[in-house]
């Protein structure tokens, strides 16, 4: 199974402490990866220069663009690669993969380091992150999506809506790309 023993051949820059890695598989890349960005955003001074570089963007847009390429998209390239690399996980969309892959791993580290609070670089969370996320892709999103659901009778995967517009009207649902991840929270009894 290639998440979790055939080797992904490629070079993933710096994800753990700047040194790179060639053989690894999807499961090491991905935690390599969370390591990584986990580091660098628990790191004391991140969180007020993210605060600075998210009020200053709208005026600075290279500013906000150099921060993307430096972080996120920096650390996305090695991640897409290690699962691209594996045939068995069922992924029809690689950049919602990757966003879901950070919901998962780095969300309590984004959301509370900039109240005061202090997370460490919770190995328990990114061991758990890591391996709800390949578990999810592995077994095909649409089987869990149908479990979590109810096995809606379109193909795609979603929950049934409970009331729809028009399309010309709402346009297409912005959210339609990213209720996979609902099911990684609903299925797993809540708690990370």
């Amino acid at each position: 199974m290639c998440a979790r023993g055939r080797p992904f051949h490629g070079t993933a820059p710096g994800a753990v402490g700047g040194a790179s890695f060639k053989i690894l598989t999807a499961t090491a890349t991905a935690t390599a990866t969370a390591r990584g960005r986990v580091q660098g955003i628990a790191q004391e001074e991140v969180p007020a220069l993210r605060a600075l570089i998210a009020a200053e963007a709208r005026r600075f847009p290279r500013l906000g663009r150099a921060w993307r390429e430096q972080g996120p998209e920096r650390f996305a390239e090695p991640l897409a690669a290690a699962l691209r690399a594996c045939p068995e996980l069922e992924i029809p969309d690689r950049d919602v993969a990757i966003i879901q892959f950070y919901a998962l791993v780095l969300y309590p580290h984004v959301v509370h380091s900039p109240y005061g609070d202090r997370l460490p670089p919770a190995e328990q969370l990114i061991e758990r992150g890591v391996d709800m996320f390949l578990e999810y892709y592995r077994n095909g999103w649409r089987e869990s999506a149908a479990r979590t659901w109810g096995n809606p009778a379109d193909s795609d995967g979603r929950p049934p809506r409970t009331h729809r517009l028009p399309e010309t009207t709402q346009g297409p649902d912005p959210l339609s790309r990213i209720r996979p991840l609902t099911w990684c929270f609903s299925c797993r009894g809540g708690g990370i």
